[in-house]
């Protein structure tokens, strides 16, 4: 007689931790989620590979196919199952057909790797097309192309994930910045009070500095190269995250010394802002000499925010000013010398 053994009850709440636990380590890669265009390109390839091969298909390779024929109609394909059929049909293709096949996956290897992986290729000597070839050498340079195709393929939607999450993010830092600087901007003045004293420019400079450090990483994020090993990018992409703060942080800090260079006169005249008398006396604190300091003007005020802008977003701005002031000081001592 069979024994039941009777399991412990758990809490619903222990029920759902349990089911999100083991649902996060279980759940499907998401560079395996095929794309819609890759039924296309595969049913494309089926019709292609049957209508020009010869020579007979062994039981395991017809097992592998009609497996991968099945995934097809279940809509469960992944680019290795499209890779494994490829290269199927490499080994049962009509030789006549292997030149213009290694001509099309060689431009498209070109067009994915880029320029100078490509060259590197060249450099292997594969063999030569068109004219008198090696079959089983051509053979075994598609296979290699193929291999290399197709982890692209396979990796690409995983490094655009990663990519298009710290775009989303690093946007969202800006849109949220920009929603602070214009509320520290306005909200004083629907309260009716003076924007000079309630909202200190130096809180605007280090804001706009922030986010012009924020934006330039993000233009140079943007136009990082695709090209290089999929593989070898993606442990690049997902540290990202951590280094995000600092253009923000350097973007912040040189705008603040931007704006005491401003305010010592160090640089002056037509496109630098212009300030007020200081109300305080010699003996202020570092905390007057910071929140009484105020352009003299709307223009003013204008030009010191773009201004602490451009300390983000060009970071070498403020290191290059102050390397010319040494310079000229340097100078300048040489010559009362």
């Amino acid at each position: 007689m069979e024994k039941t053994v009777k399991e412990p009850v758990k809490s619903d709440k222990a029920e759902v931790n349990n089911r999100s636990f083991t649902s996060y380590f279980n759940r499907k890669p998401f560079c395996n989620q095929f794309p819609e265009y890759g039924f296309v390109y595969f049913d494309h390839l089926q019709a292609e590979y049957e209508n020009y091969f010869i020579g007979s298909i062994s039981d395991v390779d017809l097992d592998h196919i009609g497996a991968i024929r099945e995934k097809r109609k279940n809509y469960s394909l992944a680019w290795s199952d499209v890779y494994k059929y490829e290269t199927i049909f490499l080994k049962l293709i009509n030789e006549s057909h292997l030149p213009r096949k290694a001509w099309d996956l060689r431009n498209r290897y070109r067009d994915i790797v880029g320029l100078k992986e490509y060259e590197a290729y060249l450099a292997s000597r594969p063999p030569e097309i068109p004219g008198h070839f090696d079959a089983e050498e051509l053979r075994a340079d598609i296979g290699y192309l193929l291999d290399k195709i197709y982890l692209h393929y396979s990796l690409t939607p995983y490094n655009e994930r990663l990519r298009n999450s710290i775009s989303k993010k690093v946007t969202i830092m800006v849109m949220a910045g920009l929603a602070l600087l214009i509320s520290a901007a306005f909200l004083p003045k629907l309260a009716l009070l003076d924007f000079s004293y309630a909202v200190p420019p130096i809180l605007i400079v280090i804001y706009a500095g922030a986010m012009g450090g924020l934006i330039s990483m993000l233009q140079r994020y943007n136009n990082l190269p695709r090209e290089g090993d999929p593989i070898n990018s993606i442990p690049g992409l997902m540290q990202y995250w951590s280094r995000m703060f600092i253009p923000a942080i350097n973007g912040a800090f040189f705008a603040a010394l931007l704006y005491i260079i401003l305010i010592g006169k160090l640089i002056s005249g037509g496109p630098f802002p212009e300030f007020a008398e200081s109300p305080f006396s010699n003996g202020s604190s570092i905390s007057d000499f910071l929140l009484e300091s105020v352009p003299d003007s709307p223009g003013s005020y204008a030009k010191l925010i773009v201004w602490s802008f451009i300390a983000g977003f060009a970071e070498r701005f403020v290191p290059e000013t102050l390397t010319r002031f040494v310079s000229k000081s340097e100078k300048e001592k040489e010559i009362k010398a």
